[in-house]
């Protein structure tokens, strides 16, 4: 395996999981040239090879694009990253193959880290309802820039219509809205306990 100067943290992840840099380009889809760019600094991370990466890796983009070597290589998870973590995204692509129900757990799990971070900013904090109102009204206008910027036209089309089903049903209850949110959360939390199962039986056991 060649060995390539410490200058992105993408030498450590290679290295983790024990592959050489051509395999580790043509899995991610980018020409091995400028994944050694990458690693010898001279060529910047992108935000779409970053995303490409960690989903064919397990770790954390954010620990990807901090690019901070005093930072132990994470998971997505935000845990200690090991070559489990490597497996356990490959057993997800054979298996898979990046379907709804996976997507739909990423997606949820996304979201709810958006909440838990809004939460820390703006609950049980003095003088931010002003902030928390920008807020709220930046994140719904982002959504729809989004949505009208979205392709195909099908695809914007069925966007449209789900929001403007939500709209027409806000007479939801408040209690009905947290047990659909609970229902999210009780699926996500099965899925990452049977990770854990799955990757505790894997793991080699520690050296003491």
């Amino acid at each position: 395996m060649r060995v390539s100067p410490r200058r992105h943290v993408l030498v450590s992840l290679r290295e983790a999981i024990g592959i050489s840099q051509k395999e580790f380009a043509g899995a991610v889809q980018i020409g091995e040239s400028t994944l050694q760019k990458i690693e010898l600094g001279t060529y910047p991370l992108r935000p779409r090879i970053a995303e490409k990466i960690a989903s064919y890796t397990g770790v954390d983009i954010n620990y990807l694009t901090r690019n901070d070597f005093s930072e132990p290589l994470l998971s997505w998870r935000g845990r200690p990253y090991h070559k489990a973590h490597f497996e356990a995204a490959q057993g997800r692509t054979l298996l898979w193959n990046w379907d709804y129900e996976y997507q739909r757990s990423i997606a949820t799990a996304t979201l709810l880290n958006i909440y838990d971070c809004a939460r820390c900013a703006f609950v049980d904090q003095p003088d931010t309802s002003t902030l928390f109102s920008q807020f709220v009204h930046r994140v719904f206008r982002l959504m729809d820039e989004i949505i009208e910027a979205a392709k195909p036209e099908k695809t914007k089309t069925r966007l449209r219509e789900r929001v403007r089903d939500q709209a027409e049903h806000r007479q939801l209850t408040f209690k009905q809205s947290l047990l659909r949110t609970k229902g999210d959360i009780d699926e996500l939390l099965a899925s990452l306990e049977e990770q854990d199962q799955a990757m505790t039986k894997g793991a080699k056991p520690r050296r003491v």
